[in-house]
């Protein structure tokens, strides 16, 4: 009974570390395009006088880049929490380890 109540804490432990490491990852990850949207707003609001339509629109577009990648984290993070709470079931459907594995080579070309 000793042992299981070790393994138990140990368990405890591994899934803390895991959850934090989780939530420092989430945070790094949401404040990258809050960072782009707020020093490209910045910069818009600083420059308005000067800055020439072309810049204003490409600045817009980097904040709307920033916006839907910021959507789409809060999106997998709300799916995230509903898998977590057991209120959705993950959709299983097979797939080729060969396609795969090609998928992410081609997304990673130095991975080997």
């Amino acid at each position: 009974m000793a042992d299981t109540i070790v393994q138990n804490m140990q368990d405890l432990k591994t899934m803390d570390n895991l959850r934090r490491e989780l939530v420092a990852n989430v945070s790094h990850d949401l404040r990258t395009p809050l960072a782009t949207i707020h020093g490209y707003s910045e910069t818009i609001l600083m420059k308005s006088e000067t800055m020439t339509e072309e810049e204003r629109k490409v600045h817009l577009t980097t904040i709307l880049n920033s916006t839907e990648r910021l959507k789409k984290l809060v999106e997998e993070l709300f799916e995230l929490s509903k898998l977590e709470a057991r209120e959705t079931k993950p959709n299983l459907e097979a797939f080729q380890l060969s396609e795969l594995a090609q998928d992410i080579r081609h997304k990673n070309p130095n991975f080997s």
